[in-house]
C-alpha cells in the first residue's frame, strides 16, 4: 500500500506542476497585489507610465527608467548624479503605484509607446537609460520612436519569455519530460496574464531592434543571477548586425544591481559614451 500511496502522490505531484508554476509566474509579474481594488484598477487605467519632464527644455536630457522594483529608482540616482555632471536635465520614469506594488505593468511594450509618445516634442540631444525592466521598455521605445536618441541599456532582457523559462525551469538537471510539464505551467500563465492586459510574447526586445539612426550601449554584469549577461551580449549582436552604432561593456563581478560601485570607471566611461553619441562629440 505505501508503494500505492507513493505512485499516487508523484502522480498529484505532476499533475499540479503546472498549475503551481503559473501561480508562481503571477506572483513574480502581478507581485500579488495588495488593494481589494486592484481589478479595478487594472481594468480602467490607460496609463502605464509616468514621465516628469523638466521645464523649459533647454538643455541635454537624460531619461532614467528604473527598473520594476520599489527601491528601483534608488540605485538609477547615481546616474542621475553623472548626467547632472555633463550638464543633462533629467527627467524621471515611473511606473504608477509600485511602491505598493498595485500599479499596472505591461512590461514593456505599452510603457514604450507611452515613452515615445511624450518624448515626440522633445527637441534637445536625448539618453534614454533603462535597467532590468527600464532597460526593456527603453530598448522597445528606441526602436518605435521616429526620433533619434541614444539608448542605455543596463543589465536588460531580450524577451520577457526568456526570463520566466530561467527563472522557473529550475533545476536544470531535471529529466526532460519534467521540464517540459513546466514549460506548459508558463504557456498557462501567458495565457492567463492576458486578463491584466499583459502580453509576454509581445515583451522581447530582441525582436524589435532593426535599423535605425542612434546609438546603444549594453551594460551588464557577469555575475548577474537574476538576467544572466548573454540576454545583452545576444541584443548587442542584434543591434550591430541592423547597423546601430551600438557597444557592449561586461562588468567583471557586476551582480543585478551594483554595476556601478562593481567597476566605477568603465560605468562611467559607458555613460560618457551615450554622452559623446548624443551630442555629437567624438568618443
Amino acid at each position: 500500500m505505501t508503494a500505492v500511496y507513493s505512485v499516487l502522490l508523484i502522480i498529484l505531484a505532476l499533475l499540479l506542476l503546472p498549475y503551481l508554476v503559473a501561480l508562481r509566474i503571477r506572483n513574480l509579474l502581478l507581485h500579488y497585489p495588495r488593494s481589494a481594488g486592484y481589478q479595478r484598477m487594472v481594468e480602467n487605467s490607460r496609463r502605464y507610465l509616468m514621465v516628469d519632464l523638466p521645464s523649459p527644455l533647454q538643455n541635454p536630457l537624460a531619461v532614467l527608467l528604473p527598473g520594476a522594483g520599489s527601491r528601483a529608482r534608488q540605485s538609477m540616482a547615481e546616474a542621475a548624479d553623472f548626467y547632472r555632471s555633463k550638464g543633462f536635465d533629467i527627467a524621471w520614469v515611473d511606473y504608477p503605484d509600485t511602491s505598493l506594488r498595485e500599479g499596472p505593468l505591461g512590461w514593456g511594450l505599452p510603457e514604450a509607446r507611452e515613452l515615445v509618445a511624450k518624448l515626440l516634442t522633445v527637441r534637445v540631444p536625448v539618453v534614454v537609460h533603462g535597467k532590468s525592466f527600464g532597460a526593456a521598455v527603453a530598448l522597445i521605445a528606441h526602436a518605435l520612436s521616429p526620433k533619434e536618441w541614444t539608448t542605455v541599456s543596463e543589465s536588460a532582457y531580450t524577451s520577457l519569455s526568456e526570463v520566466l523559462e530561467y527563472r522557473t525551469l529550475r533545476p536544470r538537471w531535471l529529466p526532460r519530460s519534467i521540464l517540459t510539464i513546466l514549460k506548459q505551467g508558463i504557456r498557462e500563465a501567458e495565457k492567463a496574464l492576458k486578463a491584466w492586459r499583459i502580453d509576454v510574447a509581445a515583451n522581447a526586445p530582441l525582436k524589435y531592434l532593426r535599423p535605425k539612426r542612434g546609438a546603444m550601449i549594453f551594460l551588464h554584469g557577469t555575475d548577474d543571477r537574476l538576467i544572466p549577461p548573454r540576454h545583452s551580449l545576444l541584443l548587442y549582436k542584434q543591434a550591430s548586425w541592423q547597423g546601430i552604432p551600438a557597444e557592449l561593456i561586461l562588468i567583471e563581478g557586476g551582480r543585478h544591481s551594483n554595476l556601478r560601485s562593481a567597476d566605477v570607471s568603465r560605468w562611467e566611461s559607458a555613460l560618457e559614451w551615450a554622452v559623446n553619441q548624443a551630442c555629437g562629440k567624438s568618443s
